[in-house]
């Protein structure tokens, strides 16, 4: 009956430790999770900044080709 009682008991701890790591091993998971989904936002905002600053070099090129352009044909 000793033997049983111990074995049970054994059992219930094995499991319970089992089942704490694996809580331990969801929250490290979520905060990296999280910290991942921060990162992606901050290049998101990054991507849309980049790509404001282009449209604006773009738009700039244009316009000096089409002076350049112009000074060529009037000569």
């Amino acid at each position: 009956m000793k033997t049983l009682i111990t074995i049970f008991v054994s059992i219930c701890l094995i499991g319970g430790c089992a089942h704490t790591c694996t809580i331990k091993e969801v929250k490290v998971l979520q905060q990296e999770n999280d910290s991942l989904k921060t990162q992606i936002k901050g290049l998101k905002e990054h991507i849309e900044f980049l790509s404001n600053e282009l449209e604006l070099r773009e738009s700039e090129i244009s316009y000096w080709g089409h002076k350049y352009d112009s000074c060529r044909v009037s000569k």
